[in-house]
């Protein structure tokens, strides 16, 4: 898988884009690494597969930030709203 990484910009070094999505692509293995070393044990890390890559897009969903809810990729609210008063 490594020499993949460099073709799409390291972004399975998913943790780090997850703490700070404005981390720049070229940063991410950098960013990962650094994660990984403060929060070692903490950290949840799997081991790509593809198996593991299509489930976990099936169940994935969209933050709607402003409207504070969460939709499914094919645009249908799957959440009530997550603050009061929305």
């Amino acid at each position: 898988m490594r020499p993949l990484d460099g073709l799409i910009h390291y972004i399975l070094e998913h943790g780090a884009h997850h703490v700070n999505m404005g981390i720049p692509l070229y940063r991410l293995k950098e960013a990962q690494s650094r994660l990984t070393a403060t929060l070692d044990e903490r950290l949840n890390s799997e081991v790509f597969t593809w198996r593991y890559y299509w489930n976990t897009v099936r169940r994935c969903k969209l933050l709607r930030f402003r409207a504070a809810r969460v939709d499914g990729f094919d645009g249908r609210i799957t959440s009530q709203p997550l603050v009061q008063g929305r």
